[in-house]
């Protein structure tokens, strides 16, 4: 705290500061410092502004533990009419003096106790507001709705915060991202136009009879250009009275992004996705093993027997005849499982154009001689491959297999 206090006398008192970042997560015994820290930007017209007061092992912390902020916001920091990018850590705010960030275009709020009748105040407060961020956000037994007149949210992040339903009413909303706990997310305007959406509900451990809330749940984000989602997801999907198709119209998907443990509880889901993907052009897989859960209780919809999954099931789909035409695999390591799963797209992708490997990083020489060796097999086992170009990279070098 001393070189801060020595930084900021010694500063230029004319000079204009773009950007000014603090961060402290025990703030408590340097309270009488922190008014004029504080204040400081406010007079150097700041336009980022990041003020940071959470204690790094809260992370460790379960996610449904929450946490109060250790730090008011003092009056001189809403006298800074340039603000356009703001980010509150653990710091609680006066919604009602929003309105003198009339320029302000990005917010992230983390680790605070945020009502709804809060957050629709801020937006209203920022007509500017293009992107925004939650990060372990909470209140007592209420959700949260994020909607608000003449909204121009573009994007919206939401991470581990503690809510059990949400709300979102923005019509130009581009970007989606959630991870956390399953709740319910209820989007006001059905076929919203999000182009990005990303779905992550990897905090779950118990399997559930939730496939028609999931469904329901990409029917509401049917317009989405690009999907990611998790490995509950893909477990958890096919539970719904339709095992394998969506009541409806087809997902406009040309993008999805699979993260994966290629665990068979997630089979039936990979399945269920393409089944219902019929405009997919791009299947990226991006192996996680670790970060995800293999859940307790699965229950197939129909019969499981993984060795013998992607061969003795040899349906296609309509994306496999006529769109899809790049698939990725990332964090390739060349096991049976992989090998399996990539084969079944040689075989039956009629239009596929590129089958493209990233190996994990880190391999020793020796590694990746197998890694180069199981590549190479995979391809030669399939008479269709020898028209589909098959790439290879290794620590950022592209070789044709």
């Amino acid at each position: 705290m001393e070189f801060v206090r020595r930084w900021i006398n010694d500063s230029d008192r004319e000079s204009e500061i773009d950007k000014f970042s603090f961060s402290l997560s025990n703030p408590k015994p340097f309270q009488d410092d922190l008014y004029a820290v504080l204040s400081f930007p406010s007079s150097r017209h700041v336009k980022e502004l990041y003020l940071d007061f959470s204690d790094p092992s809260w992370e460790q912390d379960d996610p449904k533990k929450t946490h109060k902020a250790v730090c008011n916001i003092p009056g001189p920091v809403y006298r800074n009419h340039d603000l356009q990018s703001m980010k509150l850590y653990s710091c609680s705010f006066m919604d009602q003096w929003f309105g003198n960030f009339g320029s302000l275009k990005e917010l992230s709020l983390g680790w605070i106790e945020l009502e709804s009748a809060s957050m629709k105040a801020v937006m209203e407060k920022c007509p500017l507001l293009w992107s925004l961020s939650l990060e372990r956000c909470w209140n007592r037994g209420e959700g949260m709705e994020i909607r608000g007149r003449n909204l121009k949210l573009r994007k919206l992040r939401i991470e581990n915060c503690g809510y059990e339903w949400w709300c979102f009413d923005s019509p130009n909303l581009k970007e989606f991202k959630y991870s956390g706990r399953l709740g319910i997310l209820h989007f006001d305007n059905v076929g919203t136009p999000v182009e990005n959406v990303e779905l992550d509900f990897g905090v779950e451990k118990e399997f559930q009879q939730v496939g028609d809330y999931l469904q329901m749940l990409l029917r509401d984000l049917t317009y989405a250009r690009v999907l990611t989602i998790c490995t509950y997801i893909l477990q958890v999907i096919s539970s719904g009275l339709q095992s394998l198709t969506i009541t409806g119209r087809s997902l406009e998907i040309r993008h999805l992004i699979l993260k994966i443990q290629l665990h068979p509880n997630e089979f039936w889901g990979i399945r269920f996705m393409l089944n219902n993907c019929s405009k997919l052009e791009t299947i990226t897989f991006d192996l996680v093993p670790g970060n995800g859960t293999i859940l307790t209780g699965y229950v197939p919809p129909f019969e499981l027997k993984p060795d013998d999954f992607w061969i003795n099931n040899p349906i296609t789909y309509k994306c496999l005849k006529t769109t899809l035409k790049v698939v990725v695999f990332e964090k390739f390591m060349g096991s049976m499982t992989e090998i399996l799963l990539l084969q079944y797209f040689l075989n039956f992708g009629q239009v596929l154009e590129h089958l493209v490997l990233y190996a994990v990083d880190g391999l020793k020489e020796d590694e990746k001689k197998i890694v180069i060796k199981k590549a190479k097999e995979m391809k030669n086992t399939i008479k269709a491959a020898v028209i589909i170009p098959v790439i290879l990279c290794i620590d950022g070098i592209y070789a044709y297999i």
